[in-house]
């Protein structure tokens, strides 16, 4: 794969924030030839860099929120932590 093919299924992996496509295409990285090339693929690892590490803290809010109201609905029932929604 040459290095133009490579920025262009890199950005789409990008677009369709396909994690295992990125790390793959990083494990697979050409040399670039062409300085404005290697510029706009540092410029591209550098987004994934930054989309990764959004998703990481939207994830980690998530779980929490998750832990808390897990930790709520065991806390607040007498049946053992069950939740029962059909009384």
């Amino acid at each position: 794969m040459d290095s133009s093919e490579w920025i262009r299924r890199f950005k789409i992996a990008l677009i369709e924030e396909n994690d295992t496509a990125l790390a793959g295409l990083i494990g697979k990285m050409p040399p670039f030839d062409d300085i404005d090339e290697a510029r706009q693929a540092a410029s591209l690892i550098d987004r994934a860099r930054q989309e990764i590490t959004a998703k990481r803290e939207r994830l980690k809010t998530a779980m929490a929120e998750i832990k808390k109201t897990r930790k709520f609905l065991t806390s607040s029932g007498s049946d053992e932590g069950r939740f029962d929604i059909t009384s």
